[in-house]
């Protein structure tokens, strides 16, 4: 089966606008580690701006499974499970309802990866390992969302065909 997975930070959930004011170059991992344990940024992050159409568009396909697949950003166990637990409470608030999965870094969703798997995702740095592992990946700019849209329904359309060939 297809198997759909969605990036939250830079997808659905704005975490770069909400961050850049702990820290504005994203250099500093004691500010990210304060963001998240004492600030509680993941809970209160906005929406991507375009995150209602790319959800009702996904919600349309069919045959797929869609699941996220979002990095807690630290290999720290405490700070990975608030981060988990924030992310959590994020996705009930906005009621997206998908089976959420947690990896630690961006490298880890190549784990993910299988020749039916696509990855959405804002980063160059998750998208490439997880091509090379097998999967398919489109790097998402919430901007120009319509070209998101195109290349997960010709992606979509050439593993169908592709498995009514078997």
């Amino acid at each position: 089966m297809i198997t759909l997975y969605l990036d939250m930070d830079g997808v659905v959930a704005n975490f770069d606008k909400a961050y850049r004011e702990f820290d504005p170059k994203k250099e500093d991992r004691k500010k990210f580690r304060s963001a998240v344990m004492d600030y509680k940024i993941f809970e209160d992050l906005e929406p991507m701006p375009n995150t209602n159409i790319l959800l009702s568009h996904i919600s349309n396909l069919r045959g797929m499974k869609v699941e996220m697949l979002t990095s807690m950003g630290t290999f720290d166990p405490e700070q990975g499970a608030e981060a988990k637990r924030q992310k959590l409470v994020w996705l009930r608030k906005h009621n997206i309802t998908y089976k959420a999965n947690f990896v630690r870094s961006k490298q880890e969703k190549a784990n993910y990866a299988t020749p039916e798997s696509i990855l959405i995702d804002d980063s160059v740095g998750c998208i490439d390992p997880f091509v090379r592992a097998g999967g398919h990946g489109i790097l998402h700019n919430d901007s120009i969302i319509r070209q998101t849209l195109m290349l997960l329904d010709n992606i979509v359309l050439q593993l169908f065909a592709i498995k009514a060939l078997r």
